[in-house]
């Protein structure tokens, strides 16, 4: 399986994981006002990584064309999945091997506001915090 809409360039911790696009999961129900959209986020691991990564994804609604990429992105709009590990923390990034492509779910709530607007979807993440006794 492959994502439906591609990334071009998205890369993190040097470019040794490729965010290679995402997919509306299969079986998803059709988008309706406040309901989950399952979303699948696409990675290839060009080269092995030492750092568990935790994930969201974010969307926005905008509205076309009027919309630029330097456009703040509405804060009290945002919708956001759970910051968490691959998989639940069953298959964090440093446990990703060279060559391997991962695919990970995301949820979200589609908000209110309507489905004839557009909207943005945006990865976020950041460096698991690892304890060490």
């Amino acid at each position: 399986m492959s994502p439906r809409s591609t990334a071009q360039g998205q890369t993190l911790d040097d470019e040794k994981i490729e965010v290679m696009g995402l997919s509306l999961a299969p079986k998803s129900a059709r988008p309706a006002l406040n309901t989950h959209l399952d979303i699948d986020v696409f990675f290839h691991v060009k080269e092995r990584t030492n750092h568990a990564y935790r994930f969201l994804l974010a969307a926005w609604p905008v509205t076309l064309p009027a919309w630029k990429p330097t456009d703040p992105a509405p804060q009290n709009l945002m919708q956001r999945s759970a910051m968490r590990p691959t998989a639940d923390g069953f298959f964090p990034s440093d446990r990703w091997r060279t060559g391997e492509y991962i695919r990970d779910r995301f949820s979200l709530q589609i908000p209110a506001i309507g489905l004839t607007v557009s909207a943005l979807l945006g990865l976020g993440w950041a460096q698991a915090f690892r304890r060490y006794e």
